[in-house]
């Protein structure tokens, strides 16, 4: 199964929707396009991989990136959407560390510098593992 259809799954669970006609109107489709989506004769444009993204609690860039590099031919785009996806992510984990509190570089060596060691204990205790999954 591709992964657009594994993702239409899990929106038609999550939504309690049990056919292709509900979640066609739930994205303003044509049923039969749902049903291409599933054979994967079509592919999806950004703005439904968007959507999806969204609704699955799922970054839209990485999901982008992953749809685009398992549906294209051209093998230089598809390393092209391989390695913007790798590089996403190095960027995604710098934000979240970034946005859960934790020190930049500058901050860790300042703090060294001054009372010799750095003490990240109270940025350790506002994680909880839940958290990163959202």
């Amino acid at each position: 199964m591709n992964r657009i259809a594994e993702l239409l799954d899990q929106i038609k669970e999550q939504q309690g929707i049990e056919t292709d006609y509900a979640l066609a109107k739930l994205f303003g489709l044509r049923q039969a396009r749902i049903g291409e989506y599933y054979k994967g004769i079509a592919k999806p444009d950004d703005y439904l991989i968007t959507r999806v993204a969204l609704m699955l609690h799922m970054e839209p860039v990485h999901l982008l990136a992953e749809i685009r590099a398992e549906d294209e031919k051209n093998a230089t785009k598809k390393e092209f959407w391989r390695n913007f996806l790798r590089h996403a992510a190095v960027v995604s984990g710098f934000l979240v560390v970034q946005a859960l509190g934790f020190p930049s570089t500058s901050e860790a060596a300042a703090s060294t510098a001054s009372t010799g060691r750095y003490d990240i204990s109270t940025n350790y205790a506002l994680i909880e593992y839940g958290d990163l999954l959202r």
